[in-house]
């Protein structure tokens, strides 16, 4: 990501999601006695990480999407601990500044949608387009593919944007060593006149 970045300067860099995985607070139990990545090692690793893309793409706009697994974070805190609502620091926002958070973010009116998630399972990444009703692009299923639609519209894409992570990292253990159907990368939209 970096190497293209520096290559192409691209105009806007997004984040759709799941930037954290925060498995220390996720619901699920506890791996006997594993040892996940605790928070704050977490917060410091992705905000070099953010950092080092601002470095690289310094004109660049940079936005995130909310991820199911980032919203571990608030999530956690206000679930186990109302009173503390805001106090500074208690939201993700609070840790990851300069990139600006939203649901989803539409590109060039009723062009692109690019979101964390919608529809699930197999078929999700055609289903959101098809429903959308424009390209649709989400980052929810780290499969990275891309669905073609056309109709009488014209043509649109579904996308999954895929994973920036190792898919067999030591902090997924509690997958189970079980395959996924993931894939390491990203995706680059290209708009031509506009």
């Amino acid at each position: 990501l970096l190497k293209y970045c520096a290559e192409t300067k691209p105009h806007a860099i997004i984040d759709l999601g799941d930037l954290l995985d925060f498995a220390s607070i996720s619901r699920h139990h506890r791996l006997g006695w594993d040892k996940p990545l605790k928070v704050k090692d977490e917060l410091e690793y992705a905000g070099d990480c953010l950092e080092e893309i601002k470095r690289t793409c310094k004109r660049a706009i940079t936005k995130r999407t909310m991820g199911n697994h980032d919203q571990r974070f608030s999530g956690h805190i206000s679930n186990n601990l109302p009173s503390y609502e805001g106090v500074k620091g208690m939201s993700l926002s609070d840790h990851i500044v300069g990139w600006p958070v939203s649901w989803s973010i539409r590109v060039n009116e009723q062009e692109l949608e690019l979101t964390h998630r919608w529809k699930g399972g197999k078929h999700a990444v055609y289903l959101n387009t098809k429903d959308a009703g424009i390209s649709y692009a989400t980052g929810h299923l780290h499969s990275q593919k891309v669905e073609p639609l056309t109709d009488l519209r014209g043509d649109r894409w579904g996308v999954d944007v895929g994973t920036l992570q190792d898919i067999y990292a030591p902090h997924f253990r509690y997958l189970e060593g079980k395959p996924r159907d993931w894939r390491s990368g990203f995706a680059v939209f290209r708009f031509v006149n506009g």
